[in-house]
């Protein structure tokens, strides 16, 4: 059965200069976003959440499927959604707040399937490729030329959730997945598997900007607060500490 991951945690920082409540919203991405014991944890979420602390924003925040969580923040305004990639097709679908991590991807198997040799992103084609609904992978390996799979056949195929298709490379349901080793990591350390057994082959000529981003009818003056805290947080060594050493991995 399909694992769909939700969590809702009320995070109540109210200030009546500021009542705009805010619905926070991501997906489980270990190590920078998780649930432990039914509360979001990780670097990226206890990022936000101090940015949106000192911003003074009462703030809801949910940690929903991808492509629910893309849908809110494409449809209600003052929601805020992370960790987001900013590609030229998402420019005017958000209002960008700040960087949060910049992060390579590559292409996985499993160790035990030494049939799949990779020299160049073409020769995947032959495979079958897991993808996560909506992320921005799945878009980049449709814009190379990738179609979704018919029947058993090569092609992308489409997951709920990071865990879903993890589980199908695991399976044999797929023969690749694209990933970061950052975000592998996390979900081995989530789920008691061996990192070694989930082989990088092929790196992808591609680097994702992760954002927070905000949505279209979000008041302006709220952006303005979110920014500036942003800057603050740069400034005074925050976001160094918190996610300096998650970068580019």
């Amino acid at each position: 059965m399909l694992r769909m991951v939700f969590c809702m945690c009320l995070l109540w920082w109210t200030l009546p200069a500021h009542a705009t409540l805010l619905e926070v919203v991501t997906e489980e991405g270990p190590p920078l976003q998780y649930l432990e014991q039914g509360q979001i944890r990780g670097a990226g979420a206890e990022f936000v959440e101090r940015l949106l602390h000192r911003a003074g924003y009462s703030y809801r925040l949910s940690m929903v499927p991808w492509a629910r969580a893309e849908l809110m923040a494409t449809t209600q305004p003052n929601v805020l959604i992370f960790s987001i990639a900013r590609t030229p097709i998402r420019e005017s679908q958000y209002q960008w707040i700040g960087r949060l991590l910049t992060i390579q991807y590559s292409l996985f198997r499993l160790g035990s399937r030494g049939d799949i040799q990779l020299e160049r992103l073409e020769d995947a084609k032959v495979w079958r490729i897991g993808v996560v609904k909506g992320d921005v992978r799945a878009n980049w390996l449709r814009d190379q030329g990738f179609a979704y799979a018919s029947g058993t056949g090569p092609g992308l195929e489409e997951a709920p959730t990071p865990f879903d298709n993890l589980r199908k490379l695991q399976a044999g349901r797929v023969d690749l997945i694209p990933s970061s080793t950052l975000g592998l990591v996390g979900f081995c350390q989530q789920t008691g598997q061996r990192c070694d057994q989930l082989l990088p082959i092929l790196d992808l000529p591609f680097r994702a900007e992760l954002y927070l981003a905000a949505s279209q009818g979000t008041a302006p003056d709220v952006l303005d607060r979110l920014r500036k805290a942003y800057g603050q947080l740069i400034k005074d060594g925050s976001y160094d500490r918190m996610l300096g050493g998650y970068q580019a991995q």
